[in-house]
């Protein structure tokens, strides 16, 4: 297993994973499947009012500096949408650049 692992660069455990998936399921154990991750919690008209909310900026929304973190975001989304986000990764650490939020980069992070 280690060196099947160093041979094609990753961990010995998912050689061992690999292994016993083709064991136990044939040849189908090694397909690809897709995983979904986390199930969306706002609506899609909620997703897109947060959208035009982020693009106003924080200030808009009576913060003291116009720039979005994780908690601000989860903060507006649970005042204005009643959606309790407990902890969001790392959203954005820095001052964005006026109407640079896209639906491609908030999104991505499954509100």
């Amino acid at each position: 297993m280690h060196e099947v692992g160093r041979r094609l660069g990753c961990a010995p455990s998912s050689v061992m994973r690999w292994s016993h998936a083709r064991d136990e399921h044939g040849d189908s154990g090694l397909e690809v499947r897709f995983s979904p991750g986390r199930p969306v919690r706002l609506k899609p008209g909620d997703r897109k009012q947060l959208l035009r909310m982020l693009q106003l900026g924080a200030r808009k929304h009576g913060y003291d500096a116009d720039h979005w973190s994780g908690a601000r975001i989860a903060d507006l989304i649970k005042r204005e949408f009643h959606v309790d986000y407990r902890s969001i990764h790392k959203f954005c650490d820095t001052t964005p650049e006026p109407n640079s939020f896209n639906e491609i980069s908030v999104f991505r992070h499954r509100f």
